[in-house]
């Protein structure tokens, strides 16, 4: 997915370009990764000369990551009326959970194949009529804050350096998946519970099987049962939390209440896989991946309640691994811009979650960053949506716009007191900021804090 950099090729003669990346173009000439690279002289001399002085381009809002977030984001800041910049160094936008179809393939009625491809494709479109600036393939090479009221961001583009200067930036890069290094993880056929469903879902494609899904979460029932729908067979399901705990039938109860939809989509691959007698192995993990030049066989064992793995039992012939064992922010960005991060709790990986300081707006103790979706934290694309702007019904009359933010001199035609409602608090606020209003934070306090705080000053008719 971009992260690892383990699939670096030399195309055309330049070295160092990641295989994942680069859309195949005819004709490409493409060869393994020279051991030892060279170093060119004058071709870095001549580079020095061209980057002493990148062009800069302005804008009010800055978007970093075209996924579900950095989309709803982008949209909510066009709405208020700021000029805004999208950039992903991706091909295509939507990022891992809308990732699109290839170009290179099509369906016969022209809709993407699956509801949540859809949902990401009518975001795209309304990013399209938005007059929303887009800059794909663009890689962000570092960030600077030279002043407490300056923001430069470094991309690439097109093999040229340039330095973008927002008013306000949006951190929306998401996560990537955690390393899980086991014995026998390099050997080919061992690859990531993404990087399976990438190769499905966008290239319609999938390693031979049987295919052994391990791991721990939701993504993993979901891509054993797209990889089910599509034919191809899969050994089993590896799952090292115990799905019949008190702790999971806790959880299962408390989502049930608060998303009902996603306990129903889950229950959907349950199905599927059950109907494919497709074994599930609930508190297990993956101990060894065995074979010589290609994948054999998969050794499991228990997992501990002190999450330790205990002895091996259980050994699968397979000839293709998928390992999903959490994610990790992508916070580079967040980090080198001065965003004060903690420590989340741990989770059943058992490791501790590096987590954005920020409140529900996205906004942190960085003045004009924001930070949204699972760059500054974990909760699913629906809350990613959320931060990036969209979140909750809309309102006749939204009670920061006509209290808090009541002076805001807004650039836009769209920002009215009737067009907002709780859920774009997020949206308004970074847009106003950005489109030159006297924005003040409400004091960073997230926004359930605030409704209490109002409807208390109701009760005691304040």
């Amino acid at each position: 997915m971009g992260a690892c950099f383990e699939c670096l090729v030399s195309v055309d003669g330049h070295s160092g370009v990641r295989a994942c990346m680069t859309p195949v173009q005819q004709n490409q000439s493409v060869k393994r990764h020279p051991y030892k690279t060279p170093f060119d002289i004058e071709a870095q001399r001549q580079s020095a000369v061209r980057a002493a002085s990148p062009e800069v381009v302005t804008t009010d809002v800055l978007i970093i990551g075209g996924g579900p977030a950095g989309l709803q984001a982008a949209l909510s800041a066009r709405e208020a009326g700021a000029s805004v910049l999208l950039i992903d160094e991706r091909t295509s936008l939507g990022g891992q959970y809308f990732k699109q179809l290839s170009s290179a393939y099509s369906t016969q009625d022209g809709n993407a194949p699956d509801k949540q491809m859809q949902a990401g494709r009518a975001l795209i479109n309304e990013l399209e009529k938005a007059d929303v600036q887009q800059w794909r393939n663009t890689l962000v090479w570092g960030a600077f804050r030279e002043r407490a009221d300056q923001i430069q961001i470094g991309v690439e583009r097109n093999g040229q350096a340039l330095i973008v200067e927002p008013r306000s930036i949006v951190i929306s890069t998401g996560a990537t998946e955690r390393p899980y290094p086991v014995p026998g993880w390099t050997l080919p056929g061992v690859m990531t519970t993404g990087g399976l469903q990438t190769l499905l879902r966008s290239y319609r494609t999938a390693p031979p099987g049987p295919i052994l899904v391990a791991g721990n979460g939701p993504l993993n029932l979901q891509v054993a049962a797209e990889l089910v729908s599509a034919g191809v067979e899969v050994a089993g399901v590896v799952e090292s939390a115990k799905l019949t705990s008190l702790t999971a039938f806790t959880q299962t109860g408390q989502a049930t209440r608060h998303a009902p939809s996603l306990i129903g989509a889950g229950l959907g691959y349950l199905l599927i896989l059950k109907r494919a007698r497709v074994p599930i192995f609930d508190g297990y993990a993956v101990a060894e991946i065995k074979g010589e030049s290609a994948i054999e066989s998969v050794v499991l064992a228990p997992v501990t309640s002190a999450g330790e793995l205990g002895q091996p039992t259980r050994q699968l012939d397979v000839k293709a691994v998928g390992l999903g064992y959490g994610f990790q922010p992508q916070a580079e960005i967040n980090r080198l811009l001065g965003v004060e991060h903690h420590y989340g709790p741990a989770t059943t990986s058992a490791l501790k979650l590096l987590s954005a300081e920020r409140a529900a707006d996205g906004s942190c103790n960085v003045e004009g960053v924001f930070v949204a979706g699972e760059a500054g934290g974990f909760g699913g694309a629906q809350l990613a949506l959320a931060q990036g702007g969209a979140f909750g019904h809309r309102r006749r009359q939204s009670l920061w716009l006509s209290h808090e933010c009541s002076h805001l001199d807004m650039a836009g035609p769209t920002a009215k007191a009737s067009t907002f409602s709780k859920g774009a608090v997020g949206r308004l606020c970074i847009a106003a900021q950005a489109a030159g209003g006297r924005y003040q934070r409400y004091d960073r306090l997230p926004l359930r804090r605030h409704y209490r705080q109002r409807d208390s000053e109701r009760a005691r008719g304040v």
